[in-house]
């Protein structure tokens, strides 16, 4: 975890260097903010009744919250607080798949509506979720379909952050805009 915060550390302040002359206006709050207390990750894990995946506890057990609202449309991954509120809210606490429902851990969101979400099953796949109905606490695909974005949080974190760091020092696409 510790060269992921580096890393995109990096990047935020990179992007933020300079930001005001090329945009026209003062950035937002950007923040990666380490984690500092484990309330987040003890909210989490009564949320899943500890079931919660160990990379996900890994995470928030380092990061508190990642908040980029000047980055695409802006990318948030936590808190743990907010994850294991829309999990106790149900909003949503599983997603509707061809092969059925899985449970889901949400980590974060792309600022445009859609969701990062963790299928709670074992192999921790990390997912795309569109803005869509959610009935009865259970994400269901209206026109667009949910996107494996990667096999594990690890390998999305990696994802992420080499995307960002493409965008910002190479002109690249935003991570995840493609999808």
């Amino acid at each position: 975890m510790e060269g992921f915060l580096e890393r995109l550390q990096v990047v935020v302040d990179r992007h933020l260097d300079g930001f005001e002359a090329k945009q026209g206006y003062a950035p937002a709050d950007n923040h990666v903010s380490p984690a500092v207390q484990a309330d987040g990750v003890i909210a989490l894990r009564r949320a899943f009744d500890g079931r919660a995946p160990e990379s996900v506890m890994r995470f928030f057990g380092a990061v508190e919250e990642v908040s980029l609202p000047d980055f695409w449309n802006g990318y948030f991954l936590g808190p743990a607080e907010w994850s294991a509120g829309l999990r106790s809210a149900g909003e949503p606490r599983a997603m509707a798949t061809a092969d059925g429902v899985v449970d889901v851990l949400i980590v974060g969101s792309d600022g445009g509506g859609s969701l990062f979400a963790v299928a709670v099953d074992g192999t921790d796949p990390v997912y795309l979720l569109p803005p869509s109905a959610i009935e009865d606490g259970v994400w269901t695909p209206g026109s667009a379909q949910a996107t494996r974005l990667a096999d594990s949080l690890d390998d999305f974190l990696a994802l992420f952050v080499t995307g960002l760091e493409d965008h910002v020092l190479r002109g690249g696409a935003a991570p995840f805009s493609q999808v």
